[in-house]
């Protein structure tokens, strides 16, 4: 079993590390607290036992599996059961690849989606210690919803016994995940109430000064932008506000530097596996999200269209093409210059993720939390679309959350790096 390194005051004054089983921990002799500095490495970095607990997923597998904590043994059994849930999208892939290698369909980007979204969900419920079941249960429903939309296209009719037992399989799965694995919130609870530990309660901060900035260089940006296409700019003109208001709205609203009391010092090769982490964390976390709503939208749809279909004509019919003439629009419109490629992949991507996640969510966390910072953010986010993007303003929001989550857990550059990868897949 690995050890734990604790930092404990030396009759000194000096700080001794200390290398400790994670079992004998909270023993007579090795009292513990929840504000005990602890790590995996004895170079560090050492954090609050709650806070290294949350931040660190080693450290938190460590802990849970020397204490042997019953929601882990109750999930030995039923983890091959939970991975069939991915039989259902290795179908799908497959014949996706046959489509791809016929040149029947171009669904080369499709295919490496599904692809990763399997390995995702594979590397991690294999894992003693899943580490976001969470996720892995949105990417299983979604690709429920993904084949009751393609149930519901087809009329049910002339289907393979694969296509009705398929959605069977990925929804159980998807609710077993949910259900069996311990998030990280639960895993970290339990492993605080064997010690008999209670976290401190953070003080509640007043509204910071940076939001009122924040949310400035967050407006700007859009604003300046309808200011320009209502003067008639072009786009080469329209592109050239876009890095100036977004140059002056990332400086504007710019984080303060964060101190060595507030953030832990990672070492390099930490830091590339966080950022990993982060980055494929992102990815999926909006790869399932945006899946789960457009197959649910789309299934939705088709069954209105059989049974209402007065209402759907009225309604359902004109908000779905108004959605594909947007995405569409806008996709032709960069795919048309190479300037408006990079524009999209690369300086539109920096900037947004500057003011939107390291500006506005970073200021509202501090005031907020995580969870309410990322959701206000997605939503400002999405209302600064607004411009190019009406009915597809729900999806916007969903994509806010997933690269807020990347930002959260890995930092601005996981978020752009999320963000790019997302919008160069849809230019593919």
């Amino acid at each position: 079993m690995l050890p734990v390194f604790v930092r404990r005051s030396a009759p000194g004054g000096e700080a001794v590390d200390e290398a400790v089983l994670p079992g004998e921990l909270g023993a007579p002799g090795e009292p513990i607290r929840a504000e005990t500095l602890v790590a995996r490495r004895r170079e560090g970095p050492f954090l609050p036992f709650f806070q290294a607990l949350r931040e660190d997923p080693t450290l938190r597998a460590v802990f849970a599996r020397a204490l042997q904590l019953p929601a882990l043994r109750r999930l030995r059994p039923w983890r091959t059961w939970l991975l069939a849930g991915l039989v259902p999208l290795l179908v799908v892939a497959e014949l996706e690849r046959e489509l791809w290698s016929s040149g029947v369909a171009p669904v080369g980007a499709r295919l490496f989606t599904d692809l990763f979204v399997c390995g995702y969900v594979a590397s991690d419920l294999v894992r003693p210690v899943p580490r976001h079941p969470r996720v892995c249960a949105l990417l299983l429903f979604a690709v429920t919803a993904r084949y009751l939309f393609m149930i519901a296209a087809a009329r049910g009719h002339g289907l393979s016994a694969m296509m009705w037992v398929a959605p069977a399989i990925a929804l159980t799965a998807a609710i077993g995940v949910w259900s069996l694995v311990p998030t990280r919130a639960a895993l970290v609870a339990r492993i605080l109430a064997r010690f008999r530990l209670v976290v401190p309660e953070a003080p509640r901060a007043a509204v910071p000064r940076a939001i009122p900035r924040a949310l400035a260089a967050a407006v700007g940006v859009p604003a300046a932008l309808l200011a320009t296409r209502a003067l008639g700019g072009n786009l080469w003109v329209q592109a050239a506000v876009f890095l100036v208001a977004g140059g002056l709205a990332a400086w504007l609203g710019r984080a303060r530097p964060a101190t060595a009391e507030n953030v832990p010092t990672w070492d390099t090769r930490s830091q590339l596996l966080r950022l990993g982490e982060a980055v494929a964390l992102g990815l999926a976390v909006t790869l399932g999200l945006a899946g789960l709503a457009h197959y649910l939208v789309g299934a939705g749809s088709e069954v209105l269209k059989l049974t209402e279909p007065e209402l759907y004509e009225r309604a359902v019919s004109r908000f779905l093409q108004a959605d594909a003439a947007e995405t569409s629009r806008q996709i032709e419109g960069v795919r048309t210059r190479y300037v408006f490629v990079v524009m999209s992949t690369l300086a539109g991507p920096v900037l947004e993720e500057l003011v939107y996640r390291h500006a506005l969510q970073r200021a509202l966390r501090e005031r907020f939390g995580v969870a309410r910072a990322i959701a206000m953010t997605a939503v400002v986010f999405a209302l600064a679309h607004l411009g190019v993007y009406r009915a597809a303003l729900y999806q916007t929001v969903l994509l806010g959350v997933g690269f807020g989550i990347a930002y959260e857990e890995g930092g601005i550059l996981a978020a752009i790096c999320v963000h790019v990868v997302w919008n160069a897949y849809l230019l593919l």
